[in-house]
């Protein structure tokens, strides 16, 4: 083959390791002739080699000595210019190449180390410190298998070093990154905390807090998973089956709710497909008939397609789950296989073959004829089956493509070689075969409105399978899609119910398989294998790097490997990392800014960001973290945070020790005691096992002093002291005492110390005080005696001083889970304290305060159901909000309304189906929610705007119909003269599906359509047809005669007695001319309501209604009153206060708007939607407040204003002074 190469020069080909440097020179004809010396050579080449890395970035002592101490004067260290070494142990081989690089007969150096940034970067650092012959060319050889084919079309393709400009800036800005943010966070924070972590975990040996862009993250990953299967409860659940018996064969089908169930959204569902109740279970089943109708058959055949192609990732996480290897042993066998000419280089993200490699496949394939796969391909090749659809994709493919056989044999290979192979051989061969295909019955059955759906199939075609075997699959699948098969639309079957229970299980702990493909996936662990490939995000670390990290996270005991099934777990040193980090640098341990970093480098590789541009942006980051860090001091959090993991007593600062002799005499021998850096020791104590036994260090967490071990030898006793940790991680008080029969130390138990806090007693105002959950006014004496004020154990519950806070400031506690009722069972409940009567009661929460099984993404509390959407129990409005409060709340977003369902997609770190929103001007656009980790906060994402076909053809020129997100057009629509201009978008607020256009352009009319929203302000939607008008060629509006718009209802018209009411969605009319809609005051009323005014001729008192006039929400009573409806207000109820009349200074009382005076005076502390605290309204009666935040106007905007009153309480607003 030529090359193309000049006479005059040798050439220098440099591979990345000496086994790859002999491949390359076997097929070039090198020969070593039993000599190698760091190269071989011939008359036109020179192959050497790198041993790995032969230069690294120095340490910052190599900048100024002095740095070698770490400090935090001397942070943040990010140097202009970075300085490099060549590695000690490879000098040797840098030597060699070095010399070989600059002998002038060099002609040309080509770069053929491992093909990625990595091994393009190792060869950079060497080029860099070694210069070479001015004369000499540079190429980069890239090659996906080391067989001699593709050895020859590398060198013959190999491009100029020019090219890889970007992808060497890219390796260069990944090492500078991994530096900055390893050197500068590591030093930061074990200077500031790894004493308290390393005195707190008991390290015998010092060690620093070691911090990495991708490690750190991967550590929360396993971190917050621990931690989600230590906070899991289970919750029991019940499903609803149906048993239908088709001659002989039972056929099951399981309740789901829909919106005609009279259980849709409704608080009692635990899923669409249960109830978190029993009974609730029990009582629908009670209500079902005994035969069930059937409203669908559907029978199709149902294909799957062979899974992607392996990448490493894929392999690593298949071979943990498959034969328990590590994924630093699955990439040592992949690259073992690699080497040996078996299969593809095992470093790429690809699962895909590009066009080129397709059309070539047959050598790959006809290398597997002989032995174990020889069948398989005669099978393939007899039938002409290729490769097609998405296992081909360029775009998917970067470096290099998925991991495939090359079709060469080797004749040795391990146990465990084998077994990879094996797993690349057949997942390669199975795509070549057709899609296993399943006979799929599905049908729909319903009792009583409610819906029960069944679905089985059974595999009739193996076709992929054949290679890769069977499936588990039910032995009576068969049996039950033929009885189901002879289901018939319309027909009735006797059907049985029965209970299911279920109950939730917590997440699995990652194995060290399953967290390579998380970190490929950037944070979520994605099943199901298609879907995985289809939202593959920008992943965490490389293909190269995921598992040196999992191997350095284990190194560094931060986490541990379980079992032999390779799962992993923190370690108490990890956690304590993990509590540090989330204090100081919580977006280290963020997938999805780890993944952006990521990101950011392949656009450095791809020319999309200039390495200038991103490096500043990195070191502006870097140093305004450690400014920050440097100034804040965290011990206490952290110290909090880290105690439930600590093994020893947690120290703040080391100190030097001198042993000294106390004179105090040993109990045991009377020989002298002296100190330690530990405790106390005899002086004749030698060792373990050798001389006086006698020794004390700290006691449970408590090191005594030296007059204390005095006094204690002396007296007997010494105490008490409260520092005692109980090995469940409790304080408790105790003295301590010398049992001198024994020789041992023993504990007296004694009663913690009251501790004095912040808070102030209800009752009488003085301090309240805490002991070991148990709260008490400092004037509490006993039940008779003093103040009052005393709360303990509730139904078996400690509360939290957090909840007493609440409780004592604001009259109520949040939902607190877990209260013990007489019976062994649960409940949650608030906590209200009872002015009146100077107690705690309960309050149970009704729907808007129910209690979900979801988790805050931002403090990890409950998530509770309300009646406006969701928030957290530890949720405060911002301007009431502390530094412990939380800020999650989900309502109405951009007119969005958020469902269950979305809910728990966005907490799962999912992304919704697309939604309706509305922007500031009220117009309409869809997009998808997702949570952004982040900002903390619900954020959108846009689907791509790509028409699809409409199964329908333009009704003015003929063409196919498209739409896109914005509505239906015809494919040949064009606002330009000769286009057509069909087209439907949104109509009156309405969005038309693919069914009504299709009958709309098919049958000229659509359905009845609801809610279409007039023009004109005020006015109630309306119903109409949309019709097509052929001969004007647009659409228009064909309204419901009124009685198709009503229907006669079970009422009597209250007037007049004698006709039935008639109904439509808007409310009730009679013919005598009596009117009543069902939405008063901005209200609708319910059902249960109507019924009890029409019949008893007056509803329960209804809160909700709201007065345009006042701006105020308001409870009544609808009232019959001839022909009218009237509203009956409850009567006024007051209540005592503290705030004193301005004119007579007697105690005023509150009423829901006013605070009045028996004198008349009143002033309001209800105001525009604005309740006042009592603070506001004393300012405002002495004439003017602060400014206040969140009145509302009459268009429902919020705005700030400053109030002003004047003597006689009449109240104005004032935004000049604001």
């Amino acid at each position: 083959m030529n090359f193309g190469f000049r006479n005059m020069g040798k050439s220098i080909i440099i591979a990345e390791k000496p086994s790859v440097g002999m491949e390359y020179a076997k097929v070039l004809g090198v020969t070593s002739n039993g000599k190698t010396n760091g190269y071989l050579e011939n008359d036109k080449w020179i192959v050497t080699w790198t041993v790995g890395h032969l230069v690294t970035m120095s340490y910052p002592e190599k900048y100024d000595p002095a740095l070698k101490e770490w400090k935090l004067d001397t942070l943040p260290f990010l140097p202009d210019q970075y300085k490099y070494e060549i590695i000690k142990e490879t000098s040797k081989q840098f030597a060699i190449v070095k010399q070989l690089y600059n002998r002038p007969d060099i002609d040309s150096i080509y770069y053929a180390g491992d093909s990625g940034r990595e091994g393009l970067y190792i060869q950079m650092l060497v080029r860099q410190f070694a210069g070479h012959a001015p004369q000499a060319s540079e190429k980069v050889v890239w090659i996906d298998s080391q067989t001699e084919d593709e050895i020859l079309r590398g060198i013959s393709e190999a491009k100029d070093l020019s090219q890889y400009e970007a992808m060497k800036d890219s390796g260069y800005m990944r090492a500078i990154e991994d530096y900055a943010v390893g050197i500068n966070f590591s030093r930061l924070l074990s200077v500031r905390y790894a004493i308290m972590l390393n005195s707190g975990s008991g390290q015998k040996k010092y060690k620093p807090i070691s911090v990495g862009r991708v490690m750190t993250c991967v550590l929360g990953m396993i971190v917050n998973r621990e931690r989600e299967i230590r906070n899991f409860h289970v919750t029991n659940f019940y499903r609803i089956a149906g048993l239908l018996n088709i001659e002989g064969e039972t056929v099951e089908c399981e309740w789901k709710v829909n919106e005609n169930s009279k259980y849709f959204q409704s608080p009692k569902l635990y899923s669409e497909y249960g109830f978190l109740k029993e009974q609730d279970a029990i009582e629908l089943i009670n209500c079902l008939n005994a035969e069930m109708r059937i409203s669908n058959v559907t029978k199709t055949i149902e294909k799957k397609n062979a899974p992607l192609l392996f990448n490493l990732a894929e392999l690593q996480g298949e071979c943990t789950k498959k034969y328990h290897l590590s994924p630093a042993e699955t990439l040592q066998i992949a690259q073992s296989l690699y080497e040996k000419k078996m299969t593809t280089y095992p470093r790429t993200d690809a699962r895909v073959l590009t066009n080129a490699i397709a059309k070539e496949i047959g050598k790959n394939l006809s290398g597997l004829k002989k032995g174990t796969y020889g069948e398989y391909v005669e099978k393939i090749e007899l039938n002409h089956w290729n490769i097609k659809g998405k296992y081909i994709d360029d775009s998917k493919v970067t470096d290099h493509y998925a991991i495939i056989p090359t079709g060469k044999v080797s004749g040795t290979l391990t146990t465990k070689e084998q077994y990879v192979y094996d797993m690349i051989c057949r997942r390669f061969l199975a795509i070549f075969f057709p899609p296993a295909e399943y006979e799929r019955v599905s049908f729909d059955a319903i009792s009583e409105n409610e819906t029960f759906h069944g679905t089985n199939k059974y595999l009739v075609e193996q076709g992929y399978y054949e290679v890769f075997g069977f499936p588990d699959e039910d032995e009576n699948a068969e049996k039950r899609v033929a009885a189901m098969s002879k289901l018939r639309q319309g027909e009735c079957y006797s059907a049985q119910y029965e209970i299911r229970k279920g109950e939730t299980t917590p997440p699995k702990r990652y194995t060290s398989g399953s967290i390579i493909l998380a970190m490929e996936g950037a944070g979520t662990l994605i099943e199901d294998d298609e879907l995985r490939e289809q939202i593959k995000a920008d992943g965490i670390g490389t293909s190269a790097t995921r598992a040196e990290v999992i191997e350095k996270l284990l190194r560094l005991n931060y986490i541990c490997v379980k079992d032999k099934k390779q799962v992993l777990v923190p370690s108490a040193f990890g956690e304590m990392i993990y509590e540090v980090v989330n204090v100081t640098l919580p977006e280290l341990l963020s997938p999805e800014m780890t993944a952006k970093w990521e990101k950011g480098l392949d656009g450095i590789a791809n020319g999309q960001i200039f390495k200038s541009d991103y490096e500043k942006e990195l070191y502006t980051y870097i140093r305004e973290t450690c400014n920050r860090l440097k100034t804040e001091d965290n011990t206490g959090i952290i110290a909090g945070k880290i105690r439930s993991f600590a093994s020893n007593r947690i120290q703040y600062e080391y100190k030097e020790f001198d042993s000294y002799n106390t004179k105090i005499k040993c109990p045991l021998c009377g020989d002298d005691i002296e100190t330690t850096s530990w405790g106390f020791r005899c002086k004749s104590n030698i060792s373990k096992n050798e001389g006086c036994k006698f020794a004390i260090g700290d006691i449970l967490g408590h090191r005594l002093l030296t007059n204390e071990l005095a006094t204690l030898l002396h007296y007997g006793k010494t105490g008490p002291y409260y520092d005692f940790i109980s090995q469940k991680g409790k304080p408790f008080a105790a003295y301590l005492k010398w049992n001198n029969d024994s020789k041992k130390l023993e504990f007296e138990l004694t009663d913690m110390p009251w501790n004095k806090t912040d808070l102030k007693c209800p009752i009488c105002g003085k301090s309240i005080l805490e002991r070991d959950g148990f709260y008490r006014c400092e004037d509490y004496i006993d039940a008779d005696h003093g103040c009052k004020f005393r709360i303990g154990k509730i139904k078996g519950k400690a509360i939290p001083i957090k909840q007493i806070e609440k409780l004592i400031k604001e009259n109520s506690t949040d939902v607190i889970k877990g209260f013990k009722k007489e019976d062994g069972g649960k409940f949650d409940a608030f906590l209200i304290w009872d002015r009146e009567n100077e107690r705690v009661r309960f309050r149970f929460p009704e729907f808007e305060d129910m209690i979900t099984n979801y988790h805050c993404p931002i403090c990890n509390g409950k998530i509770l159901a309300t009646s406006y959407g969701y928030r957290c129990e530890n949720y405060k409005a911002q301007e009431k909000r502390r530094e412990t409060d939380c800020s999650f709340v989900l309502g109405n977003i951009m007119g969005h309304t958020i469902k269950e369902k979305e809910l728990q997609t966005i907490l799962n770190g999912g992304v919704t189906e697309p939604v309706s929103l509305k922007n500031k001007d009220k117009k309409s656009f869809e997009a998808r929610l997702y949570w952004d980790n982040t900002q903390k906060k619900i954020a959108l994402k846009f689907d791509d705007n790509v028409p699809v076909d409409v199964a329908a053809n333009c009704p003015i020129c003929g063409n196919r119909l498209k739409k896109n997100k914005f509505g239906y057009f015809c494919s040949k629509y064009s606002k330009n003269p000769g286009g057509c201009n069909f087209y439907v978008g949104t109509i009156a607020g309405i969005s038309l599906d693919d069914k009504q256009v299709i009958k709309l352009v098919t049958e000229g009319k659509t359905d009845l359509i609801d809610g279409f929203k007039p023009k004109e302000k005020g006015k109630r939607p309306f119903s109409a047809y949309l019709k097509w008008d052929n001969a004007d060629k647009k659409l228009q509006f064909e309204f419901p005669n009124a009685d198709e718009m009503k229907e006669v209802s079970n009422y009597n018209c209250p007037v007049c007695k004698v006709h039935k009411l008639l109904k439509s969605k808007y409310g009730y009319q009679c013919e005598c001319g009596f009117r009543f809609g069902n939405k008063i005051a901005e209200r609708e009323i319910p059902d249960d309501q109507i019924k009890k005014l029409f019949v008893v001729g007056e509803t329960d008192f209804i809160s909700g209604f709201y007065s345009s006039r006042t701006r105020r929400m308001f409870t009544a009573k609808l009232v019959l009153n001839g022909n009218k409806i009237d509203f009956v207000l409850p009567e006024k109820v007051l209540e005592e206060s503290d705030i004193k009349c301005p004119k007579c200074s007697a105690c005023m009382k509150k009423g829901n708007v006013f605070f009045e005076c028996e004198c008349g005076y009143k002033i309001p502390h209800l105001i525009a939607a604005k309740h006042l605290t009592d603070e506001e309204v004393r300012q405002l009666m002495r004439g003017k407040t602060g400014l206040i935040k969140g009145f509302k106007s009459k268009t429902g905007k919020r705005f700030d204003a400053v109030l002003i009153a004047d003597e006689n309480g009449t109240v104005k607003f004032d935004f000049q002074n604001k």
